[in-house]
C-alpha cells in the first residue's frame, strides 16, 4: 500500500528525475511511447505541465529554462514550442491519453501507451475483456438457453405467420455475443456500439 507516498520513488530522487526526463523527451519526440503503467501515469503529470509551459512561447525565458531542463535531446525544444505548443493553443487540456495494454510487455509488467492527442498515428483500439460472469452476460446466456429449450424455433407460432421471420429471430438470438467492458464502457461486439530510432536511449518504446 502507498499510504503517505505522494509519488513513486524509483531508487531515489536523482534516478526518478532522470527517468522522467527521458520519458518526457521520448514522448515529445515520438508523440506515442509504450512503457509500464506506473511510468505512464507519472510521465503524464509532467507531460501535461510542459505543454502549458510551451504555450507561453519561446520568448519567455522561464519557459525556455524549463524546456531546456526537461528535454535531454535539445533538438526537441523547437518541436515543443513550434509544433506541440501551437497545436494546443486553443485547448485547455488534457493533452495526453493513456491506453492500457492487456498483456505483460517488454518489462514483464502490464504496459500502457501514452500519447499526445492529435498525433499523426492511427488511433489505438481499446483492449476488450470478456466477462462471462458479468450480470448482462449471464442474462444473455439464460435468454439464449430459454429460447432454445422452449422449442419456439421448431414450433409454429400463431402470432407469426411467416416462417422466415421465425428463422431470422432464431438466427439473431444465436448470433448475440458476450458484451465486453472496454475501460469503463460497454461495447456490443455485434453492433460495435458503446454506452455511454536515432541510436539514442529513450525511455519507452515508440510506436
Amino acid at each position: 500500500m502507498r499510504h503517505g507516498k505522494p509519488y513513486r520513488r524509483w531508487g531515489g530522487a536523482q534516478k526518478r528525475v532522470n527517468l522522467l526526463r527521458n520519458l518526457v523527451t521520448g514522448l515529445v519526440r515520438f508523440e506515442r511511447i509504450e512503457t509500464s503503467i506506473a511510468r505512464a501515469h507519472e510521465c503524464q503529470k509532467y507531460a501535461e505541465r510542459i505543454i502549458y509551459v510551451a504555450k507561453r512561447g519561446d520568448k519567455d525565458p522561464d519557459a525556455m529554462r524549463v524546456a531546456d531542463f526537461w528535454l535531454t535531446d535539445k533538438a526537441q525544444v523547437h518541436k515543443l514550442f513550434k509544433v506541440l505548443g501551437q497545436r494546443y493553443t486553443h485547448s485547455n487540456g488534457p493533452f495526453t491519453k493513456i491506453h492500457k495494454v492487456g498483456e505483460p510487455g517488454f518489462l514483464g509488467k502490464m504496459t500502457a501507451f501514452i500519447e499526445f492527442k492529435g498525433n499523426p498515428y492511427p488511433p489505438l483500439q481499446p483492449f476488450e475483456r470478456k466477462n462471462p460472469k458479468w450480470l448482462i452476460n449471464v442474462l444473455l446466456q439464460g435468454a439464449q438457453q430459454d429460447f432454445h429449450d422452449s422449442g419456439l424455433a421448431q414450433k409454429t407460432n400463431h402470432n407469426i405467420t411467416n416462417d422466415r421471420s421465425m428463422d431470422r429471430l432464431s438466427d439473431a438470438v444465436s448470433e448475440v455475443k458476450l458484451v465486453s467492458s472496454v475501460e469503463g464502457t460497454v461495447v456490443n461486439e455485434r453492433t460495435g456500439l458503446s454506452d455511454g530510432h536515432d541510436g539514442k536511449n529513450y525511455e519507452g518504446t515508440p510506436v
